[in-house]
């Protein structure tokens, strides 16, 4: 289990109460089609997820690079989704150049 728990919510978010402490919260207001609904709760898509994690710096690349391979192995991503998220990632170098090591 992770020490803290990262969440995205939108902009406009706001908690009159204090966050927990083993919540981690980012403010951003989601394309629609990085996200889907498991069980009921609104997650981010593995792929969405996975560059989250590359931009944030605390996962080594490599794992990730095993998660999104994975991640198409269990039909959990589609190379469609790499493509689109190559031009969507077009001004993040880093991002772009995580995404052509995948599929090459």
């Amino acid at each position: 289990m992770p020490a803290k728990l990262h969440m995205t919510v939108p902009t406009g978010f706001r908690r009159n109460s204090e966050i927990p402490q083993i919540l981690v919260l980012y403010y951003d207001d989601l394309p629609q089609r990085d996200i889907e609904a498991i069980d009921g709760v609104q997650v981010t898509k593995v792929l969405r997820t996975v560059l989250d994690l590359l931009t944030a710096g605390d996962v080594s690349p490599s794992l990730l690079r095993q998660a999104l391979r994975e991640g198409l192995r269990r039909g959990l991503i589609r190379r469609s989704e790499i493509t689109e998220a190559k031009n969507h990632f077009r001004d993040n170098r880093k991002a772009r150049r995580f995404l052509l090591t995948v599929t090459a």
